[in-house]
């Protein structure tokens, strides 16, 4: 155990909740592009699962959000406070 500001990068923007609405909807999914990473990863651990991509230009809108390796994900509805770490390989 440890507590959470020891863990979080010294930015006033470590901890983010979304995207959600408008910023992103299934309208803007394609085949194949930047992957979106959903709570369900973080609810099963898991982070080979899901099929959902954007393109380069909605990635650089969202680019704030994007998850790095070591990331900590969290589902914030439904299953709460479900967690999973990004793995290098992402």
């Amino acid at each position: 155990w440890t507590q959470l500001y020891k863990i979080l990068a010294l930015d006033n923007y470590s901890i983010k909740r979304g995207p959600f609405g408008s910023a992103i909807k299934k309208s803007f999914f394609v085949p194949k592009g930047y992957k979106v990473y959903e709570q369900k990863h973080a609810i099963n651990d898991d982070f080979s699962i899901g099929h959902y991509y954007i393109n380069e230009k909605k990635y650089n809108e969202l680019k704030s959000f994007e998850v790095k390796p070591k990331d900590i994900i969290a589902s914030c509805s439904g299953t709460v406070g479900k967690v999973a770490i990004a793995p290098d390989s992402i």
